[in-house]
């Protein structure tokens, strides 16, 4: 493996040879394999960090690593968590895309998204607000309601022992708060179509250019192999009459 990640360096160090439309097409390919390779989320890390312009090509990437299940691949989805979290707050609609599950994982691996990740959904207009199923906005204020409640229950729970009263109170207080929140937008169908039809587009743009440098290649060497051929001029069939002395 660190051989594999040496070889890759090397590679990367390349700037003229892996330009961002080639890296492009990279992450594309390993996209395509199954099972997804290990390094994957390394290559697209340093991709990103080497052309910050590929941020949105990046985005695609997650997205579709959400429809492949990428939790299923330990170190891929470690990947994902890490390149969500330094690609924030453009990442925020990846996340919000993740089952309830794996976003409570992400969560725990990287609690200081949460807040923000909050603020940015209460940021929606209603209409996006609606299209959020509620299991998605719960595990997004669960860990703060739970310490706001934590705070409020400390300086009973402090020498005084249980206070059933006070714990009566906070449940009417949440029935009572109960009302539906404000839903989280997740990205539609047409959405994805459009983000896979860009990609398939920059895909045969990119193969168009290959082939038509590959052309070219093969031209140049059909031009030289014809002058190699031909070689010298000849000489003429009878030489030139010598003057008479």
């Amino acid at each position: 493996m660190k051989s594999i990640i040496k070889a890759t360096n090397l590679c990367f160090a390349e700037h003229n040879v892996y330009t961002s439309e080639v890296l492009a097409v990279v992450m594309q390919q390993l996209m395509e394999q199954n099972p997804l390779p290990m390094l994957l989320m390394r290559t697209v890390i340093q991709s990103l960090t080497m052309y910050p312009r590929l941020g949105g090509f990046v985005m695609n990437i997650l997205a579709r690593l959400i429809l492949k299940q990428v939790w299923k691949y330990p170190k891929v989805w470690e990947g994902f968590i890490k390149c969500c979290q330094r690609t924030k707050p453009q990442s925020f609609q990846v996340i919000l895309q993740l089952p309830p599950q794996q976003l409570s994982a992400v969560f725990e691996k990287c609690p200081e998204l949460r807040e923000p990740l909050l603020a940015h959904v209460r940021s929606f207009t209603p209409h996006q607000q609606a299209h959020v199923p509620n299991s998605t906005m719960a595990i997004l204020e669960a860990t703060i309601k739970q310490e706001t409640e934590g705070k409020e229950l400390q300086p009973l729970e402090e020498g005084r022992g249980p206070a059933p009263s006070r714990t009566k109170t906070l449940r009417r207080e949440r029935e009572d708060d109960a009302e539906p929140q404000p839903l989280l937008p997740r990205v539609s169908q047409d959405m994805i179509a459009l983000r896979l039809a860009q990609e398939k587009a920059l895909k045969r743009q990119l193969e168009e250019e290959q082939k038509l440098k590959q052309q070219q290649q093969q031209q140049q060497q059909q031009l030289r192999r014809g002058v190699f051929q031909q070689g010298p001029c000849p000489r003429p069939a009878h030489p030139c009459p010598r003057r008479a002395g």
